[in-house]
């Protein structure tokens, strides 16, 4: 006997309920229902083999990107770990990560300096540094509230030291005087 499956409603109503009792997400347990409800539909309601499953798969991936495609195998896997038709499951597809974004969603070296100008210009002076920052560091905005310095320097804000008097007041709020660490 081959290993198959047949998707019902009664199976996917069943499978909906289980998500809820694993407290899924809304969002989750639509997504996961509409991609079963899809293969259903791909498989024309006939009994599923594993051959078709990969077929579909082939399908999948050739409409969509690797991370659609993992979108859809992952909520196929849970379905069929649902049944008990583990044997069944899928790989997901391999996404390769970019070290780098593609050169049309980089910053222009124009751009940035609009940007910074901006900044000083609607004396928002906390919004220039923390675009310099990202901008020569790679940080992430997420990341930007754990940007420390390094080192120890001591230095009276009274005097117009021009960096350290701005990454002090404007990004830490520091007081008249301080010790950075660099």
């Amino acid at each position: 006997m081959k290993k198959q499956i047949l998707i019902t409603n009664r199976t996917i109503k069943k499978f909906e309920i289980s998500l809820h009792e694993q407290e899924r997400s809304s969002s989750t347990i639509s997504n996961y229902i509409r991609e079963i409800k899809a293969l259903q539909f791909y498989a024309d309601c006939e009994p599923i083999e594993k051959s078709k499953l990969l077929e579909y798969k082939t399908m999948l991936t050739s409409k969509y990107k690797p991370a659609t495609v993992n979108v859809s195998i992952a909520a196929i896997n849970s379905y069929l770990k649902f049944v008990g038709r583990t044997e069944l499951m899928l790989k997901s597809v391999k996404v390769q990560k970019n070290s780098f974004e593609n050169s049309d969603k980089e910053l222009s070296k124009m751009d940035y300096e609009k940007l910074i100008k901006t900044a000083i210009q609607s004396k928002n002076e906390r919004l220039a540094l923390s675009v310099q920052t990202m901008c020569s560091t790679g940080i992430r905005v997420s990341e930007l509230q754990s940007a420390a310095v390094q080192g120890e320097i001591k230095i009276n804000l009274a005097e117009n030291i021009n960096v350290c008097y701005n990454i002090a007041h404007v990004l830490c709020n520091f007081p008249k005087e301080v010790t950075l660490w660099i």
